[in-house]
């Protein structure tokens, strides 16, 4: 160091090369955990319960299955539609069924649908076909489904949660997190923000370095990160279970900041995620 207090070069050098050092440490840090995230988010979407929970049959299966002691009204089924009389917006529609060649169907061979009355003297199902994106508005009202019909149905024991119903852990004041009992979706709202920041801090565009994390996994990361969140907050949704006000009260307001009041992909950004992955979130989040 001069007689002035200034550092030397040889000073600076060595202050400079440690920055870079951390930074690039950081970088590799950053880089490594995103990537055990995204493959540990992998592994629990493929595993989780509500993934198998719908059971497809056989039209031969169909015929001698008990349909009727298994489909209860709110369930979810997949239907082999044919010759029923569909009413679509207060105007009739007949199915057409595929055995003849000339003639065409107007729906695919195979419709979800959701029970809403259930004829158990007739054994058939009054339902409602349930759009692949789950808009309500062009839904399709179907009377007097033959419990022949059925292709699938959801097996309801397994649309369970396997994450806790809690906000983000906080940083403290030593700058660590307040440690959480259990995984929660808290955990994943954290993972949003921090594809947020480093896409919204890039600007979208990779680094020059090779270092840096690939905006491609960012979005990957993103994307996964939002489904799993969605299915949960769909699952507690369903499951009613009893959570503090103080906890929903967080949790909804960690999600409106997250995405924005009305769910719009201006806070996650558009680089981070593709707009789908705001708009399956929102389908889920409705169910």
């Amino acid at each position: 160091q001069s007689l002035l207090g200034i550092p030397s070069s040889s000073a600076n050098i060595e202050q400079t090369f440690q920055i870079h050092v951390n930074n690039r440490f950081i970088a590799l840090t950053e880089k490594h955990a995103a990537e055990c995230l995204l493959n540990a988010l992998s592994h629990l979407a493929n595993t989780h319960p509500a993934s198998s929970s719908f059971v497809y049959f056989s039209k031969e299966e169909a015929l001698h299955l008990d349909s009727m002691s298994l489909v209860h009204e709110g369930m979810m089924l997949a239907l082999r539609l044919g010759g029923n009389t569909m009413s679509r917006n207060g105007h009739n529609t007949e199915f057409v069924l595929g055995d003849n060649p000339r003639r065409s169907y107007e729906a695919s061979a195979l419709s979800f649908a959701r029970v809403v009355r259930c004829d158990y003297l007739l054994s058939k199902w009054d339902v409602e076909i349930v759009d692949s994106s789950g808009d309500r508005k062009d839904s399709s009202f179907v009377r007097g489904v033959d419990s022949s019909c059925l292709a699938g149905m959801e097996d309801t024991a397994n649309r369970r949660c396997i994450l806790a119903y809690s906000p983000a852990p906080k940083l403290t004041q030593d700058g660590g997190m307040t440690m959480a009992n259990d995984t929660s979706v808290g955990h994943l709202i954290l993972a949003l923000r921090w594809c947020h920041q480093h896409g919204t801090a890039r600007g979208g565009v990779d680094g020059d370095e090779d270092d840096s994390v690939p905006m491609a996994l960012v979005q990957c990361l993103a994307e996964r990160a939002v489904m799993m969140l969605g299915t949960e907050i769909g699952l507690h949704k369903e499951a009613k279970r009893a959570v503090g006000d103080d906890v929903v009260r967080s949790v909804n307001s960690e999600l409106l900041e997250l995405f924005d009041e009305f769910f719009v992909p201006s806070l996650i950004g558009e680089y981070p995620m593709s707009g789908s992955g705001i708009e399956s979130l929102r389908n889920r989040s409705k169910r």
